[in-house]
């Protein structure tokens, strides 16, 4: 699976780079923020999606997953 890393309040708006304004987005879903969608993210990872037309979603950070490289062991 592939992502884009987004500033969920843009770069160019003043969003930081830095963990609480990023997300992982899948490239259909980017686009979706492009054209009108907006997003809000609290402290704790959650994220407010608003459509153009003014309903929301929302959607909780999943688990942290991580692997560790054995190569070589």
């Amino acid at each position: 699976v592939f992502t884009d890393t987004d500033h969920v309040t843009a770069y160019q708006r003043g969003g930081p780079t830095t963990d609480n304004n990023l997300q992982c987005l899948c490239r259909h879903h980017h686009k979706m923020k492009q054209s009108g969608w907006q997003v809000v993210m609290n402290t704790a990872g959650v994220c407010t999606w608003t459509t153009p037309t003014g309903r929301t979603y929302t959607t909780e950070p999943g688990l942290l997953q991580t692997y560790r490289d054995t190569e070589g062991l």
